[in-house]
Formats: C-alpha cells, sequence, structure tokens
C-alpha cells in the first residue's frame, strides 16, 4: 500500500478536507504525488505566464485557502510526458504510452469519488469532480483544447 511522502502531504494539507480524503483514498489504490494543491499569487501567475494554467491569480481554484484542487501524478512521475507535438514518432509512442498512466490516475479518481460519495450523500448532493483531462466531463479525452493531466478539482454544485 503506497503513502504519501513529505511533499505530498504538506500540499494536500493546504486542500479542503473533501479533496483531502479523496487523495488519501485514491493513494491506497493508485501510488501519487501531490504536486500542488494551494497556488499563492506569485506561483499562480507564474503558471499562467508559462502556459501551464490559463487563469491568473485569483481566478484559479487553486488560489482558494484551503484550495479546491490539486495539481496531481501518478508516483514515479511519467518521464516525457509533456509536449507530443515536437517529438518524433518513436519519442511520440514512448510518451503516449506514459500518458496512460495518468488516464489510469483519472478513472482511479473516478472510482474513489464515487465511493466517497455513497459513504457521504451530502458530498455528492453539493459537489462534482472536475479533471484537467476532461474538463466537460464527457468522457472524451481528444475534445480538449487545454490538456491538463494533472489537474483536478472539486466543484460545488449549483442549486435551484
Amino acid at each position: 500500500m503506497a503513502e504519501f511522502g513529505k511533499v505530498s502531504q504538506k500540499n494536500l494539507i493546504t486542500t479542503h478536507p473533501i479533496m483531502q480524503e479523496l487523495c488519501q483514498r485514491v493513494v491506497i489504490v493508485f501510488d501519487i504525488t501531490i504536486l500542488y494543491g494551494h497556488k499563492d499569487k506569485p506561483t499562480q501567475n507564474a503558471a499562467f505566464l508559462s502556459g501551464a494554467s490559463k487563469k491568473k491569480w485569483p481566478d484559479s481554484t487553486h488560489n482558494s485557502l484551503p484550495s479546491m484542487a490539486v495539481d496531481v501524478a501518478p508516483w514515479p512521475i511519467p518521464e516525457n510526458w509533456g509536449d507530443l507535438k515536437s517529438m518524433f514518432p518513436q519519442e511520440r509512442d514512448l510518451a503516449w504510452k506514459e500518458r496512460v498512466k495518468f488516464y489510469q490516475m483519472v478513472t482511479a479518481f473516478q472510482i474513489c469519488w464515487q465511493q466517497l460519495c455513497d459513504d457521504f450523500p451530502e458530498i455528492g448532493e453539493n459537489f462534482d469532480i472536475r479533471f484537467g483531462a476532461d474538463w466537460n466531463g464527457n468522457n472524451n479525452f481528444r475534445d480538449q483544447t487545454f490538456d491538463d493531466l494533472v489537474h483536478i478539482e472539486i466543484v460545488e454544485k449549483k442549486h435551484g
């Protein structure tokens, strides 16, 4: 059974208690590392300027404290899973094989989210989960205009 290292624990503690519980459930079945929870203004704006985020401070779900989002990756972090456009075909094939681990991770999060909502129905009544690999939640990973495989967020449902 996997468990979080010190850096992951430090990052996870900055997130909403529901996100903490979800990640604790996931790490039992799929080894992950928490890259970011809360992002302060310099970190968020640096992510925006580098193209790693579409949002400036304070508009990201990472910017609240506690954070409603985490950036998470399979552990160990797969090599060469970044920009596939600049790679030669053989490199791209290997990188895609590494990217598959991120989609497996999303599946682990989906299963653990459903279990969490089964255990605590009020969570499912009030919150949804959204993935940067599938922003619109239609299970089509090919229709994304911004691919953020590491991003997972909890979104409050709008009632009424």
